[in-house]
Parts: C-alpha cells; structure tokens; sequence
C-alpha cells in the first residue's frame, strides 16, 4: 500500500482536531463578560469631611470614604453596579469627571470647571440635590495675631457660587490649597485673616479637634457670616459609559423613596 493512500483518510481527522483546539482556546465572547462581570462605577472623593474624607496611615495608601460612598453604594444597590471610590483633589476630580476617568460626584452646579458650551459634553445633575451646603465667611478679630491683609484661605479649582469673584474685586486675596481640611488649619493657624468655606467641614473639623464643647473657647476669635445657601448634586461625567444608567437609577431611588434630599433618603 502506497504513502499515499495512508495520508487521504487522515487529513479530515487532521483538521477536524485543529478546529477542536482552536474552539477550546478561543476566548470568551465580550458579551459574555459583561453579563458575569459587574461594572464598576468610579466616584471622586476628596476631603469634604463629614460626608467624605481622605485618611494615609502611616507608610500607607490614601484611602478615601465616608457617609456619602456609603449612601451611593445603597441608592446603586439595585443595579449591576459596583462603586469604587477614587481618591482626588478637587481641582484633579473635575478634570477626570470630563474625560470619564471618573463617573460622578459630588458637587454644586455652578462651578466653573464643570461649565461646558457644548451641551453634548456637559456634565449631567442628578436630581433632587444630594444636600445643602451653607456658604461662610471666617474671619480673625483684628485685635488676633492674624495677618491684617484680607488674605482667605480657600479650596483650589472652587469658585464658591461666584464668591471668589465678588471678594477679589473687593481685594481680597486668595491662598489655594488643595482641600477643605487644609484651608481650614491655614485659618485656624492664623496663616490668612478670613477663611471661606462650607459650613459642613469647617463645623466637623471643630467637633474632631475639641471632642467637648468645653474645649472650645467661650468667645471665638472669629466671626462669621453666611454668604450663601447653595445645593449639591450628583454631577455625572458625560463621558461615562454609564451615564444614562447612573442618572436613571439615582432619580428613581429619589422617586421611589420620595427623597427630598439623596443624602439622607432611606
């Protein structure tokens, strides 16, 4: 019997195993991924204490949570969505909410950053607000050991509801730092004569450094005033993938628990 008769049955064998092979290696389909794997959602946070802080033990990472993460990841429990909190700066956060590195946050509507003339790639705001944020003015006694030179510690990238504007052509000046907490230290430790801020964090920074009220002086070396009341929202980066699902979920959480506020809806 020749070679050749040998080599005609088995070239069908042959090809049918290659193909067997090739099936087995073949990696699953994208579709099938999607339907295994939980997306995940990013939310920036920075040091906006209570509702979110930003902690680095000692020879350790950042790590960033609070009330507001805990909230999201509720009010995203009913989807097949997994939340990740990203640890940022402010000025940072709004730069990754335009390119979709980061999915939403927290924040109010009229800062500058967040402003596009586009439509299309705008940010989205969730409704209803997530909170209140009450707007002040802290300022030293003149008689304090504070710089006399209407100098405000403030929050870089913040633009306060149109404050900054308003004091600078009142000549103020601004010190930037990178977050609440320190702007509030800066104040504190008579680096500025006035500090603006959020009543929230300046409040909770006092309650961690003096746990009983007896602790805090009897009559402040400071004054304060409220400029403004102005609400938070969820803003969604209109990059994300995720944008339509994230605002669908948040509004009808907010509907089906008749929420007249996201932060402390049950």
């Amino acid at each position: 019997m020749s070679k050749q008769r040998w080599f005609r049955p088995l070239v069908p064998v042959a090809i049918t195993l290659v193909g067997m092979i090739a099936v087995f290696l073949m990696p699953a389909r994208a579709d099938n991924q999607s339907a295994t794997t939980k997306p995940v959602i990013r939310i920036g946070v920075h040091n906006f204490p209570p509702e979110f802080f930003m902690q680095q033990p000692t020879n350790g990472p950042v790590r960033c949570g609070g009330p507001g993460v805990e909230q999201t990841a509720k009010i995203l429990a009913s989807t097949q969505l997994t939340l990740e909190a990203v640890c940022v700066t402010p000025a940072r956060m709004y730069l990754l909410l335009q390119t979709g590195e980061i999915d939403l946050s927290i924040n109010i509507k009229s800062t500058k950053a967040l402003l596009h003339t586009n439509p299309q790639q705008a940010p989205r705001f969730a409704s209803p607000a997530y909170m209140d944020l009450k707007l002040m003015l802290y300022s030293h006694s003149r008689s304090s050991k504070a710089p006399a030179n209407d100098s405000v510690a403030a929050i870089r990238g913040f633009d306060y509801q149109g404050q900054r504007q308003l004091l600078s052509a009142r000549g103020f000046s601004f010190i930037d730092v990178s977050d609440a907490t320190n702007a509030i230290e800066l104040f504190l430790h008579y680096r500025t004569e006035h500090l603006i801020s959020y009543s929230a964090p300046f409040d909770s920074y006092l309650t961690q450094s003096y746990p009983s009220n007896k602790s805090i002086p009897a009559s402040p070396l400071w004054q304060s005033s409220q400029l403004a009341k102005v609400p938070a929202f969820y803003v969604i980066s209109a990059q994300s993938p995720h944008r339509d699902l994230l605002l669908q979920t948040i509004e009808n959480y907010a509907k089906a628990h008749g929420c007249q506020q996201l932060s402390n809806c049950q």
